[in-house]
């Protein structure tokens, strides 16, 4: 897997480290890609997403998304790497 593939046409890591975590995980099998991520958690990525972290939280690899709703509030989501789906969402 390139990591043109995992990163391709999403908004920039938080920093590097975030990136080179990623990209071990999705290596490994621990985690989905960034792009696989987005398309399984559509429905929760409602807006505009303009940032993203990769972090291990109790056990298990979370995609963070900083998203701005169509009304330009915003928001905070945490997506399970592993399986594409939700673990919370926090409004700022």
């Amino acid at each position: 897997m390139s990591v043109a593939l995992i990163v391709a046409s999403v908004p920039a890591w938080a920093d590097d480290d975030d990136h080179d975590r990623a990209f071990g995980a999705v290596e490994r099998g621990e985690a989905l890609s960034l792009p696989e991520v987005m398309a399984r958690a559509k429905q929760q990525l409602r807006g505009e997403v303009v940032g993203t972290a990769f972090n291990r939280e109790h056990g298990r690899w979370i995609y963070e998304f900083k998203v701005v709703t169509p009304g330009g509030k915003l928001r905070r989501v945490y997506i399970d790497a592993a399986s594409g789906k939700p673990v919370r969402d926090d409004d700022d």
